[in-house]
Parts: C-alpha cells; structure tokens; sequence
C-alpha cells in the first residue's frame, strides 16, 4: 500500500502539506468530483475528514497550515505576515532596532527575545518565498551590523531563568449530562507587549464600523472573548 504522499502526488496530482498525523491537499476540482476523489482515497486505505473539507471558489483566500494556496504555482506567506515583517524592518531602519523595540513594548531585559523574533520571521519566509525573504535578509544583517546585534538562540540547558506572569481562568460546561470544569494557564513574559497588542486589538475593534461586538461592552468590561462576535474571535 502507498503512502499518502505517494499516492496524492503520483495518482491526483495533489498539492500536499502534512501536519501531525494529518495530510492536507489542495486541488482544483468541480463540486460532483469530490465523490471520486473519497472513493479512490477510500480504495488505498485512506479516507477524508468530512468536517475539514472547504469549498473556495477561484479567487478567494485559502490557507493551509498557515500558508496561502490560492495560486497554483506554489504556496506563499500571508500578506499580513509580510506588510508586519516590512514594517518592522522599515521602523528599525529608520530608528534603529533597540529604538523600534522600545516602542513596541520590548523591556531592555526582552530585546534579544524580540530580535529572535524578526530574525525567526525572515527565516520562516526564505524557506517559503526565497526571493523577498532574501531582500528581508539582506536589510537585516545590515541593520543588525549597524548596531552590533546578532540573533542568539540559547540551547535549554544554558538558557537564563526569567520571570513570568501567570494567567488563569476557569469555566464550566456540560459534557454528557455532566458539568465539568476547565481551567487554562497563560505563561506570559513580555507582559508589557502583551497589553500593548490588546489594547490595540480593542481600539481596532471599536473603530471597525463593521463588526456585530457590542462596542458598548468593549467601553465597559474591556476585551473579553465571550463578549466577542465570531467574527473578532
């Protein structure tokens, strides 16, 4: 029996990613077509996820695992991701990378986490888009020679302790007749960045002049998921 990969690749001519134990393709096909797809995945021992199949049409954004698919030719970084790494590279040029970190919440103790952060960034795109990730990494070096940084990436056993900030929520369901209780556990470091990215997010959603969040709650109770159209979520 083939591999899934083996078999998307040489049979269906799929684009595929895998995730875990997951395999996710990507194809172009009309709506009477999925029937035979199922049946001919069914035959080599495989089968599709009903619920995680998604219908686009031509044109529209699709992502996979993170990445857009919605041109044939290969997969690429969301805009979004590229229009931030851009802008962060655009600020650190213009004001210098401790300056730009400065003010964007980065603690003197957390600049290196936050140079980490671009450095990984522009890596992630040069596996996926070699061309600008390329650019982006030719204006870092520069910017980081300019001012002597350089990514440093501490293996676990030599890495520093610092200290974090916990947040914890609990809530309670119903399961099977049965109520339960869930608790969830926030490590935070960078508590600052944090706030600043919440605050902003808040901000966004009360000048959106589309959005169905009650913007009355927003005012009152601040930025709280439950209150939150699913939109926003």
């Amino acid at each position: 029996m083939r591999s899934a990969s083996q078999y998307c690749d040489t049979l269906l001519k799929l684009a595929v990613s895998r995730e875990s134990d997951e395999y996710a393709a990507t194809w172009y096909l009309e709506i009477d077509q999925l029937e035979c797809i199922a049946r001919e995945v069914a035959f080599e021992g495989f089968a599709l996820a009903p619920d995680k199949i998604r219908r686009k049409k031509r044109g529209q954004a699709t992502f996979v695992t993170g990445l857009s698919v919605a041109e044939r030719d290969r997969p690429r970084i969301p805009k979004r991701f590229k229009r931030e790494l851009r802008q962060t590279l655009h600020y650190s040029q213009k004001f210098g990378i401790t300056e730009h970190l400065k003010r964007r919440g980065y603690d003197h103790d957390c600049f290196q986490n936050g140079i980490n952060r671009i450095d990984g960034c522009i890596r992630y795109m040069q596996g996926v888009e070699r061309e600008i990730g390329t650019r982006f990494s030719e204006l870092w070096k520069e910017l980081k020679a300019r001012e002597g940084l350089r990514a440093s990436y501490a293996s676990m056993n030599r890495r520093q302790e610092a200290p974090v900030t916990l947040l914890i929520d609990e809530t309670t369901f119903a399961h099977h007749g049965n109520t339960l209780l869930a608790l969830i556990c926030v490590v935070v470091k960078e508590v600052k960045s944090v706030r600043r990215v919440l605050a902003e997010g808040r901000c966004d959603l009360q000048a959106y002049p589309y959005t169905s969040t009650r913007k009355e709650r927003l005012q009152t109770k601040g930025l709280h998921f439950t209150d939150l159209s699913p939109d926003a979520r």
